[in-house]
């Protein structure tokens, strides 16, 4: 009995933490890549793949304008 307790302690703080994890409008993203030296391409690709899906999603990511 004593351990249903403790999860339902645990369950009614995390909805209630939910409830507040709101973003704050827009949110900043940083990615690190190597853009020098001879993985430059391979960092190039990362980046501008990451750009691609940013459009493609409207500038949202998780309906999240970023």
């Amino acid at each position: 009995m004593t351990s249903f307790r403790i999860m339902g302690l645990w369950l009614t703080a995390l909805l209630a933490g939910m409830a507040w994890a709101q973003p704050a409008g827009k949110v900043k993203i940083g990615l690190v890549s190597t853009l020098s030296g001879p993985n430059a391409a391979l960092g190039e690709d990362v980046r501008d793949a990451f750009n691609l899906a940013l459009q493609l999603n409207d500038g949202k990511l998780g309906g999240v304008p970023v």
